[in-house]
């Protein structure tokens, strides 16, 4: 005797059985699919608008000559540490713009380095405080006191094969570390130097598939970290979007920036954008330095907190790196116009 299940079979063809069997399968995929996008989604805030948007009035700021050729600025601590594209060395002032020293210099002597890199990472211990420097062709991580003549010390030499090209390095923990590739498809990785462990963490999945041609030009980035938070802010010059990451490399929050998403080709991947032109943090946000394509007579520096969240945008002059001074609301600025000044400072009110 038939079962009701077997009578209901045989009212439906062969065809019509492989057609329903084919829906199950589609069904099946797309709420697979639908749960990716909505994992994803989840974990991504897409920003056009923000609580604070704002114009800032400049004023010039009083900095020393010998600083003409710094490219790169950051607040670290109470100091303000500037990059020298000529000597290779930093130049350190406090918050009154009165110099404090000079560390390091151009060379391959005694505290002399080449492509030296500033992480905006510092130490502090009962004698002073230390600023962090990644030797990029050494592949080797120093920190150095800020004191005249002050002598850098080893912190770690990167010498694992899988990680030779360094673009940033950050230490999170006793021989532990967090950074990025500059090499091959620019991943973020963690080193445990300890058990000579590497783990490499893949790009975004906002970004989707990028052809390993040209991985290398579009998918570069810069980051800051705070320890406090125990969290990295990176932020990718070729698309406009920042990844929050915890010290062990998992993706926190994807903050897309605007309404529109480039498309690399062949074509176009050579003059891709920079969207993100600096970035810098403190214990409750994150500052990222934003070129938007549709405003390009001015910049933006975007605030957000640690969870992701917009909390102000503000208009500035063209601008190729910031310092935020939240101890005097201010925004320190090196100016990409320096005709009339090397800097420009800008007032913030409060976020709360």
């Amino acid at each position: 005797m038939k079962t009701a299940v077997e009578n209901i079979l045989n009212v439906f063809t062969n065809e019509e059985l492989m057609m329903v069997s084919k829906l199950n399968s589609f069904l099946l995929l797309s709420v697979v699919v639908l749960a990716a996008v909505c994992s994803c989604s989840k974990h991504t805030n897409r920003i056009s608008k923000f609580p604070i948007e704002q114009t800032l009035k400049a004023k010039p700021a009083y900095t020393p000559g010998n600083l003409i050729s710094a490219y790169a600025v950051t607040f670290v601590n109470g100091y303000y540490v500037f990059t020298q594209k000529d000597s290779m060395a930093f130049n350190v002032l406090d918050n009154k713009f009165h110099k404090v020293c000079t560390l390091g210099r151009k060379g391959h002597g005694d505290n002399e380095w080449m492509a030296p890199y500033f992480t905006s990472q510092y130490a502090v211990d009962s004698k002073c405080s230390y600023i962090y420097v990644l030797e990029r062709p050494a592949h080797s991580l120093y920190k150095i006191p800020v004191v005249k003549n002050g002598k850098r010390i080893l912190v770690e030499s990167f010498k694992n094969r899988d990680i030779t090209g360094i673009r940033y390095a950050f230490q999170t923990g006793n021989r532990q570390f967090i950074g990025a590739l500059d090499e091959g498809n620019c991943n973020i990785f963690t080193y445990n130097a300890a058990t000579n462990q590497v783990s490499k963490i893949p790009h975004s999945d906002v970004i989707g598939e990028v052809n390993k041609q040209y991985s290398q030009y579009l998918l570069q980035t810069q980051a800051a970290y705070n320890s406090k938070q125990g969290k990295l802010a990176v932020t990718y010059f070729s698309y406009p979007l920042i990844e929050i990451h915890d010290k062990g490399g998992k993706t926190l929050r994807s903050i897309v920036v605007g309404n529109s998403w480039p498309k690399y080709s062949d074509n176009n991947f050579s003059t891709a954008h920079n969207y993100f032109l600096d970035v810098t943090s403190d214990d409750d946000y994150i500052y990222a330095l934003y070129d938007d394509p549709e405003k390009q007579q001015t910049c933006s520096l975007l605030v957000f907190d640690w969870q992701g969240n917009a909390v102000a945008r503000y208009y500035i002059a063209r601008t190729l790196s910031i310092a935020v001074n939240r101890q005097n609301h201010e925004i320190l600025a090196i100016n990409e116009d320096d005709s009339k000044a090397l800097c420009t400072i800008y007032h913030i009110g409060k976020f709360k």
